[in-house]
């Protein structure tokens, strides 16, 4: 299924490929990925403790993309 979102605002859709690309994926995953951790996540009221998993979760994602990055880095020392 195709959705249209119009009149974001333009320093959104600069974090959105900034992220995005940190990432090494396309806007347009990025989005579908913030899609499903929404729509996985509407329980946070009730569970906090999924909360802080999910932000652990992303942080550790950060965190490969760096190592993956110094790796690289270092490889061409």
């Amino acid at each position: 299924m195709e959705i249209k979102i119009r009149k974001v605002a333009p320093e959104i859709i600069a974090l959105l490929d900034t992220i995005s690309r940190d990432k090494g994926i396309s806007r347009e995953e990025l989005i579908r990925r913030i899609l499903k951790r929404y729509s996985e996540d509407r329980d946070f009221e009730t569970n906090p403790l999924k909360m802080v998993l999910r932000k652990n979760e992303e942080l550790l994602e950060d965190v490969k993309v760096i190592l993956i990055k110094i790796v690289s880095l270092m490889e061409t020392i």
